[in-house]
């Protein structure tokens, strides 16, 4: 099946600031007609619950001499529809026949899309009465306003978008905010007749082909060779996730080994943490009870018959507190364990977190609890007397909207550190035994990682932790944290097993998976 991408940050922008965009002007789509009508622009909302209430999406009407106004200029109406967007959500606005406005059905955010008409005066204000008309040669950007400011130029922009010859529109180069300029070399007749930009699209896919400006056959990391790629189990998925195994056929530790990692861009595929408690599933189940399409399920972090035992936030939901303590010996043990998490804007990270008491905006919100994250581990020991609770100013608030508990750290700033001891876990550490975690890598890619062990029917012999960190550090992982092993590990691909789970009888009922989803 024909892959299918959404384009994000990663891959679109050229040129970047140091900071992020909150949303992006993925592409647009020039319908050949002589009034812009049919004219399309698609957004992509990249920062949770983002407020774009009085904002300006202009097109700059070819840019030969400067960024004038001569296009068409439209604000967002200070309306309901427009605040507190989800990241990921896809806003097509499509320029219609006057005729087709009073008919066309709009599509008001239902399963994170809205489509509606960008000429609609319930939803846009026409600024200039000037005409959006997307050309061969064309910039759109999208700006930030407070609802007093005019259309000139770029001041506040946020994000733009250009194609065509900029050899004679260098102007657009001057664009201040984060762009992606595509540049088609000088016109002739024989240039594209369609001005659209960006990648195939979830929406819209019977509008003709155009160009995409990167390679989606490349590989998402350049794993060693021991790993082969299993494109036989994702010949269906969305591009920005692969399915990798390393078998006995590989002499890596000398081990039988069957081992299975999944690597995406949580930019393009979306990371959703799983929970139940009442009652607890197992990850077939968990899988079987998710709206959408579920690519891949990996059991999550360690848990008793009453929950998890660690922190469980999924897309700014919190479910679990962090686990500030454990008993060893009749003795109370503050502790920093390991954590894995996505920032609102996508961007993987791995902490030693405690939770305290957060208060938000200054002056008045509600306290909670949320995690502080520290530059190493508090150095508990068992057998010696408990440490007292790291202070919260030592700490630095970590601000993450997914994130799911764990321990021990295995990698933390490209190094293997395997903090077992200090985090007080006891898991079989030196042992052979199936195992899981998460992490990520320098190009912010998620890695999901599973291995078989336990198994006297297939015999193979499962890692240390010191083997399992050693085998991140080997995919290219900077930050990685293990999660609950054993007879919990377990991975599915299209619900189906990859390895064989080490309890006789079968998957384990758990409170915590993490699941890859499309995001639309």
């Amino acid at each position: 099946m024909k892959k299918r991408l959404l384009t994000f940050i990663s891959f679109m922008v050229l040129t970047m600031s140091a900071y992020s965009q909150d949303i992006l002007v993925n592409r647009f789509y020039n319908s050949g007609s002589g009034d812009g009508t049919s004219d399309l622009v698609e957004l992509i909302v990249v920062k949770d619950s983002l407020d774009i209430r009085n904002w300006i999406i202009k097109d700059y009407a070819n840019g030969t001499i400067s960024l004038e106004d001569a296009g068409g200029a439209f604000r967002f109406k200070n309306i309901d529809l427009w605040k507190n967007l989800r990241a990921g959500t896809v806003i097509v606005l499509i320029k219609r026949a006057l005729a087709e406005l009073t008919t066309y059905s709009p599509v008001l955010n239902v399963d994170g899309v809205i489509n509606l008409a960008i000429n609609d005066a319930n939803y846009l204000e026409d600024l200039n009465s000037k005409s959006f008309n997307l050309t061969l040669h064309e910039a759109v950007l999208i700006r930030r306003d407070d609802g007093t400011g005019a259309w000139q130029g770029q001041e506040n922009a946020v994000h733009a978008l250009g194609y065509g010859d900029f050899f004679s529109r260098e102007t657009w180069g001057s664009i201040s905010s984060p762009k992606s300029l595509f540049n088609i070399g000088v016109w002739s007749a024989s240039s594209l007749s369609n001005g659209t930009v960006g990648a195939v699209s979830l929406k819209y896919e019977d509008l003709q082909s155009y160009l995409t400006p990167f390679d989606v056959s490349a590989s998402l990391e350049a794993f060693p060779s021991y790993w082969n790629k299993r494109s036989d189990l994702t010949s269906s998925w969305p591009y920005g996730a692969e399915v990798y195994q390393m078998t006995s056929e590989t002499d890596v530790f000398n081990l039988k080994k069957n081992i299975y990692c999944v690597v995406f861009n949580p930019k393009i595929i979306e990371l959703k943490v799983g929970y139940s408690i009442s009652p607890q599933k197992t990850p077939q189940k968990f899988v079987l009870d998710e709206p959408g399409t579920v690519l891949a399920c990996l059991n999550g972090t360690f848990f008793s018959t009453s929950g998890a035992l660690g922190f469980v936030k999924d897309r700014g939901k919190k479910y679990v507190d962090v686990l500030n303590s454990l008993t060893r010996d009749g003795k109370s043990y503050p502790i920093t364990r390991a954590a894995f998490g996505l920032s609102p804007d996508f961007v993987p990270s791995v902490e030693w977190v405690y939770g305290y008491q957060y208060t938000p905006y200054t002056g008045g919100g509600t306290a909670y609890t949320t995690p502080y994250y520290y530059a190493a581990p508090l150095a508990q020991v068992r057998g010696q007397e408990p440490l007292v609770a790291p202070a919260k100013e030592a700490g630095t608030l970590w601000h993450v909207s997914t994130a799911i508990g764990g321990a021990p750290m295995l990698i933390k700033n490209g190094v293997v550190n395997v903090t077992d001891v200090n985090e007080l876990v006891e898991l079989d550490n030196t042992s052979l035994r199936a195992r899981t975690a998460v992490g990520y890598t320098a190009k912010g890619n998620v890695i999901l990682l599973a291995a078989e062990g336990g198994n006297t029917e297939t015999g193979v012999n499962g890692l240390t932790l010191i083997q399992l960190a050693d085998i991140l550090k080997n995919l290219g992982c900077v930050g990685a944290i293990n999660l609950d092993g054993g007879g919990s590990t377990s991975l599915r691909i299209d619900n189906q097993p990859t390895i064989k789970v080490s309890d006789a009888g079968g998957e384990r009922v758990m409170p915590t998976v993490l699941m890859l989803k499309t995001r639309n």
